[in-house]
Parts: C-alpha cells; sequence; structure tokens
C-alpha cells in the first residue's frame, strides 16, 4: 500500500521540527511533536494541528486553460501550534511568554527557509502568518500559544497520486 503524499509531507516536517537544536544554530532543542500531554517534554512543543480550521484546506493550482500537464500541482495549508510555558514564575505571564514565542517563531521561519522543499517532497512551502493566543486554563505558566500557518504547494502524478512529481 503506498503513503498518501499529503502524509509524507506531514512525516518530513515532523521530523523536520524534531530534529532541530542549538547546537545547529537554532533557538531551541525542539523534540516533542504532536503531543498534547504538556507535562511531556519541555518547549517548545508543537503540533500539526488537524483541528484548525486552515489545516487540510487544499487547492488546486492547475490551469484551467491550454494544455494540461502530466501532474496535479496543488496547495495546502498547514497549522503548526507552537504550545509550551514559562520556566520561571512572572507576574506578567502573557508579556512574558511573548519573547519566547517570537524566537519559537524564528525557528520555524529558518527551518523552512532551509528545507523550503523538504527535501524533495514538495516544491515549495511558505510562511502564511502566524498569532499568539491566550491559553484560558489559570495556569500563569502556559500563558499562550502560537498558531503558525504554512502553506505548501506540490505536485502529484496523476496516475500515481501518492508519488510526488517534481515540476
Amino acid at each position: 500500500m503506498s503513503v498518501c503524499i499529503l502524509d509524507n509531507i506531514e512525516k518530513q516536517i515532523e521530523a523536520l521540527i524534531t530534529n532541530m537544536s542549538i547546537d545547529d544554530g537554532f533557538n531551541y532543542n525542539w523534540s516533542i511533536i504532536n503531543e498534547e500531554d504538556e507535562a511531556i517534554g519541555d518547549f517548545p512543543r508543537a503540533i500539526i494541528d488537524p483541528r484548525d480550521s486552515f489545516s487540510d484546506k487544499e487547492s488546486s493550482r492547475d490551469t484551467l486553460a491550454g494544455i494540461g500537464s502530466n501532474d496535479y500541482t496543488n496547495e495546502v495549508m498547514f497549522t503548526i501550534l507552537v504550545t509550551g510555558s514559562l520556566v520561571n514564575f512572572s507576574e506578567n505571564p502573557s508579556f512574558a511568554i511573548r519573547s519566547n514565542l517570537r524566537r519559537a517563531l524564528d525557528d520555524l521561519k529558518q527551518l523552512f527557509g532551509i528545507h523550503n522543499q523538504l527535501q524533495g517532497t514538495c516544491d515549495n512551502i511558505m510562511y502564511v502568518g502566524s498569532q499568539q493566543e491566550p491559553v484560558r486554563k489559570n495556569d500563569v505558566m502556559s500563558a499562550a500559544n502560537l498558531r503558525t500557518v504554512w502553506k505548501v504547494i506540490y505536485s502529484q502524478d496523476r496516475i500515481i497520486p501518492s508519488q510526488y512529481a517534481s515540476s
């Protein structure tokens, strides 16, 4: 059985995030992905969030006029939710966590700037935007999360849709 191309793209994203480290020039050591239990792992944690209204929204970039091609050219949105908590108590946790989340965003931008084709899995991955969201659970250490949105453009073979078709 073949692996769906979107599953392959998501696995590439997951592997790249998991391997980010300070030793490689990033702000943080990342290791936890797609784990919702906040007791597991340190900041930052990332969730490729399927519950977001942007996630898995796919559209075709194929032209409707002229000669067709041998592949489908698509774009799909992925949402990466960065979760975490402060290491030290702060009287203003919503303000204190902002800098941490911004550095985590810089890490993701750097990662996808270097790996914008996800090792030959897609044509391009682009940053769409982000928003810090307060966490409403009366936990001063986990004051906010960061929701990031990424557009992935990829080509897939028309005959074998699980296969990447480099353009």
